[in-house]
């Protein structure tokens, strides 16, 4: 019999149980989505459907057995956050392409050719060894004719399948590469910042070959995982990010929302530029009684979260001895440090912070 695959999340469609997965109330010679990717397509309804990293790595796992190219897709801002550090061992001896999605919320001022460079390097340290990198936005159509040309070339004629995280735009990537290559101009695949949207993959008919779209990998040492959807929404980047640069010589402290609170003691004058949101709120205020600052203003002044986190705050002291570092907040800030100086981080204890060499 053969299966019918709803073209939303990539599930197999099924009409006799309406509690189970997939389930369509229509004819499914005629029906092309499943009640749930129906209902959040057009009511934006919430679903949890994510799947375990046992389950992805079983699922991705089956491509190391065949001859495709592996379209891998990160988000430039949270690099780190969408990370696929094992995705040779998954897919075998498969060529990886590597998309940096949402270059449009960088400054226009980033030197793209440095900072692809950087990311080759910050791939290559997880262990990614990448054919290219090109820098492309789904949202904004940006590179997407290059992105559609490099992968054309490397793949001879081999199916393609889009890996990536979860909410690094892959759905929406391949609508703009459907829109870009035929005439149908409506979005195929549904798109959502809810997790565990795609459940299965997706076949996609490009010219000679198939495009898959496959379930993104979810990551939970994420800001998300601390958030509300709404208050998610609000530290997710949308548009192009306005960096804001402090001025230090004496010990002061940084807040950036509630989430993070930054004790920063500059050997000599130093600067630290955050990279977030603009609607992430920054405080910036002297040292002195900082802790109880934060626990007074918590959910209030310094938001989001809008109400207090039932987490304990984790110290982790750095000292910064070399020019221009970030320390990466997943999912909510680049922070940027210029100058030689000590810094103690708190962070809630599920969240882990990285240190690299600056992005931008």
């Amino acid at each position: 019999m053969t299966k019918t695959i709803c073209i939303g999340c990539g599930g197999e469609l099924q009409n006799n149980d309406p509690s189970a997965p997939y389930y369509t109330p229509k004819d499914m010679t005629v029906s092309t989505l499943c009640q749930r990717c129906f209902r959040l397509r057009n009511y934006n309804e919430q679903y949890s459907n994510v799947l375990t990293a046992d389950a992805y790595h079983k699922l991705i796992g089956q491509l190391a057995s065949l001859n495709v190219l592996i379209v891998m897709v990160v988000d430039v801002f949270d690099l780190e956050g969408s990370m696929l550090g094992q995705i040779h061992k998954l897919t075998g001896n498969n060529e990886v392409l590597v998309l940096a999605n949402k270059r449009d919320i960088l400054p226009k001022s980033t030197n793209d050719q440095k900072l692809v460079h950087r990311i080759k390097k910050r791939l290559a340290d997880s262990g990614i060894t990448a054919r290219d990198v090109i820098l492309v936005s789904a949202l904004k159509k940006v590179r997407i004719d290059e992105a559609l040309d490099k992968m054309t070339r490397l793949s001879q004629g081999r199916d393609m399948y889009v890996v990536g995280a979860t909410n690094v735009g892959k759905s929406t990537l391949i609508n703009a590469f459907i829109k870009a290559t035929s005439e149908y101009k409506e979005s195929l695949i549904t798109v959502s910042n809810h997790r565990g949207t795609t459940q299965g993959f997706i076949p996609i008919p490009f010219e000679n070959q198939t495009l898959y779209d496959t379930p993104g990998l979810y990551n939970k040492n994420h800001v998300s995982e601390l958030l509300t959807p709404e208050e998610s929404t609000r530290v997710m980047p949308k548009k192009e990010i306005k960096p804001k640069t402090f001025q230090l010589k004496e010990p002061q402290t940084l807040f950036v929302s509630g989430l993070v609170r930054l004790d920063i003691y500059p050997k000599e004058r130093s600067t630290v530029t955050v990279y977030t949101s603009d609607q992430t709120v920054l405080h910036r205020r002297k040292t002195e009684d900082s802790e109880t600052f934060h626990q007074k203003h918590l959910g209030g002044l310094l938001n989001p979260p809008d109400k207090p986190l039932d987490q304990l705050f984790v110290k982790r002291d750095y000292n910064i001895k070399s020019i221009k570092r970030d320390i990466v907040i997943p999912g909510l800030a680049i922070i940027t440090v210029n100058g030689f100086t000590k810094i103690s981080l708190y962070l809630p204890q599920q969240l882990i912070a990285y240190e690299r060499e600056a992005l931008i």
